[in-house]
């Protein structure tokens, strides 16, 4: 199957402004998407920016810096899922603690400056809240561990809908109608809170 590639960015200069210009790019190209199940809009983005961001600092603050090896932190997203790929294994965490508010520093100066800049919460909490904005979605944000780490978000809004990608709808229409909305409720392709707007009609 051939891949089509929409956009691309390489990020380079310090570390805060590849930080600020991978944040921005992905902000942009996570889609804000408009349902009228009623009179009432809803707006869902494609990725929660939380999440987003999280994601991209989890990247930057955790990653090995290993010298000897030139390997970029890879950052890819598809019609379904946004994934976020570093060097380096698991640090002193365990895999079933990945989700928990367990977290060990690989590069606590690092993780010091972007709490000195107000990127960083409270250590620890930025994937437990991640997957808890999953939950609400009835989705889940997955990880796998090896020689790499990956983190890998779904589209609240394509996962469960074939009929939608970052750049078209070829599906029901999601600006009302009631019979458009009926089906996209029995696919189960509405979102959350569009769901709760749709229901209450």
């Amino acid at each position: 199957a051939c891949t089509e590639f929409l956009n691309s960015l390489d990020c380079d200069g310090s570390i805060l402004k590849q930080f600020n210009d991978a944040f921005s790019f992905l902000q942009s190209a996570s889609n804000l998407r408009s349902y009228f199940p009623s009179h009432t809009r809803v707006d869902v983005r494609d990725y929660p920016l939380y999440a987003v961001r999280e994601g991209l600092l989890n990247s930057i603050i955790h990653r090995d810096y290993d010298e000897s090896l030139y390997t970029p932190t890879l950052i890819k997203m598809s019609r379904t899922a946004l994934s976020f790929t570093s060097y380096g294994d698991l640090y002193h965490v365990r895999e079933k603690e990945i989700f928990s508010n367990v977290s060990s520093a690989r590069n606590p100066r690092l993780l010091a400056l972007f709490h000195r800049f107000n990127e960083v919460e409270a250590y620890g909490s930025g994937l437990p809240r991640i997957q808890e904005l999953y939950q609400y979605e009835k989705l889940k944000a997955t990880v796998e561990v090896g020689n790499f780490f990956t983190l890998r978000l779904p589209n609240i809004n394509t996962t469960h809908n074939p009929y939608l990608s970052r750049t078209r709808n070829d599906g029901p229409g999601l600006r009302g109608g009631h019979e458009a909305f009926d089906k996209l409720n029995a696919m189960g392709a509405l979102p959350t809170d569009v769901k709760a707007e749709y229901d209450r009609e």
